[in-house]
Formats: C-alpha cells, structure tokens, sequence
C-alpha cells in the first residue's frame, strides 16, 4: 500500500447478523472496492462464519465461533488483510441461525 493509499478515510460498520446463509454487512458500490483493515466477530453459539467478497466470492476470513468465543483481525494501519472487487458486497456468511456481532474497519478504494 502507498502513503497516499493509507491516507483514506477509515471506515466502521458494526455487524449484527443472525440469520443462516448470507447476511450483507456492506453493500455493493459501483465505483469502489473495500479493504478489509480489521474484523472482530463474536458469537452466541456454535457457528462458522465466513466474511465474503460477494455472494459466490473469494473467502475473505472464516472462523468456526462457539458462546461467548471471539474472532479477530487486529486493525493494521500499514497494510490490509483483504481487498474485495469494486462493485461486491462483503458478505457475512452464517452456517446456523445463531446471532454474530461484531465490527468491521475498511476503506473504500
């Protein structure tokens, strides 16, 4: 990543997800990707969660979760764990009915 590249706005969505299958935590943008710069999940019970670049997209991060257990990407402000596609979502893919919540710290590129 290049020093103008690092200047970007950070950006923060909480995420609250329990339903089984795909959740969208950011919706699709037609002009941009987003860069994944930190990811902290929790969860209610036993769960794989997956953070996705789009519906059918690459895995971005999974984590196999169970009560009270946490998953977590330490925010780095000199590189990035993933960058999506312009125009995808990132997805939060749930393999149960069990309530996920956590944050997501991104930049838009």
């Amino acid at each position: 990543m290049d020093h103008f590249e690092s200047l970007r706005p950070l950006k923060f969505v909480a995420i609250s997800a329990a339903t089984s299958g795909d959740n969208t935590v950011l919706a699709a943008n037609a002009d941009r990707a987003y860069r994944v710069l930190g990811l902290q999940l929790s969860g209610s019970g036993t769960v794989t969660a997956q953070m996705k670049d789009g519906a059918s997209g690459a895995v971005m991060a999974a984590a196999y979760l169970t009560a009270g257990g946490q998953f977590i990407l330490p925010t780095n402000l000199n590189a990035y764990w993933n960058q999506g596609t312009k125009n995808t979502a990132v997805i939060l893919n749930l393999s149960g009915a069990t309530t996920v919540q956590g944050n997501l710290v991104y930049q838009e590129v």
